[in-house]
């Protein structure tokens, strides 16, 4: 069999800066399964700019998504860091198809997150970070637990570099994508911010996660 099978179909993926379940930051890589029946593997590049550093990542043709955590933020402002990605399907006599379309994402300095305020039981809850552009951004706010039961994705107005988010919990439970409990018992919790730039085409992304223990 030399035939090559067909790349993952529409011959486009998916990129997005999130956390991985070993609660790191990770670009979360997806696609839809190529139509070739004979499909066994699916390969993953990634490059830099100007293909100086090089990764492979090999998944099984049942997994149609993978977790990149071997990402570097930059650490100054107006640096940036972009990471190309694209994909092969194989097949069981180890024809590879051709590449999927590439994708980018660009990383920029992440929020600096600070101690989280107000985080007992019945108080209200207060979640405060600092960054370094005074751009347009928006911002996504993710709460969980160390089960990564998701409890809270709130999206706060932006003010200036030094932005606090700070309601009552009852009121950030309405506003959360995802429904919270009433309460927050005794144990540990992840929460991180995801911030994109929507001033600097293609809009950058950067994340920071810190977790806490209410005892």
């Amino acid at each position: 069999d030399n035939v090559a099978p067909l790349p993952p179909s529409g011959e486009k993926i998916s990129l997005e800066l999130t956390v991985s379940k070993d609660f790191r930051p990770a670009i979360l890589i997806s696609w839809a399964a190529s139509t070739s029946p004979d499909v066994m593997l699916y390969r993953i590049y990634r490059e830099e700019k100007g293909g100086k550093i090089f990764r492979e990542y090999t998944v099984s043709k049942e997994q149609l998504y993978y977790y990149d955590e071997l990402i570097t933020f930059p650490q100054a402002k107006g640096e940036s860091r972009t990471y190309y990605y694209r994909l092969t399907a194989i097949d069981s006599s180890g024809n590879f198809s051709s590449f999927t379309d590439s994708q980018a994402i660009t990383l920029v300095v992440p929020p600096l997150l600070l101690a989280p305020q107000g985080i007992t039981l019945f108080d209200n809850l207060q979640f405060k970070w600092q960054i370094e552009y005074n751009t347009g951004r928006d911002f996504d706010l993710f709460l969980c637990t160390e089960n990564f039961d998701t409890l809270i994705i709130a999206h706060p107005e932006y003010g200036n570099e030094q932005i606090t988010f700070s309601e009552s919990y009852q009121k950030l439970r309405q506003n959360s994508v995802v429904p919270a409990p009433a309460v927050l018992e005794k144990g540990k919790y992840y929460w991180w911010v995801r911030l994109e730039l929507t001033d600097n085409p293609p809009n950058p992304f950067s994340l920071s996660i810190a977790e806490f223990i209410i005892q």
